[in-house]
């Protein structure tokens, strides 16, 4: 309904919670930490991919729900 509704064209941004512990540097969902190695490495290709095979498409993605879009996607 709501790509009828944009012509096609609508723009999708995600928000996970969080990446799951193997793939951050604290090794937890929880309690912070950050994706391993460096942007568009292989750490951050593996969740893109996740995010592929499950059919979400996005523009962008941030890698945590709780900041301002804007200041941390």
């Amino acid at each position: 309904m709501a790509i009828a509704a944009s012509a096609g064209k609508l723009k999708l941004y995600g928000s996970p919670w969080s990446a799951p512990g193997w793939m951050k540097t604290d090794g937890e969902m929880t309690h912070g930490g950050n994706l391993k190695g460096p942007v568009n490495g292989q750490y951050y290709q593996t969740w893109a991919n996740y995010f592929i095979s499950k059919g979400l498409l996005t523009l962008r993605t941030c890698s945590n729900s709780r900041y301002l879009l804007e200041d941390y996607c």
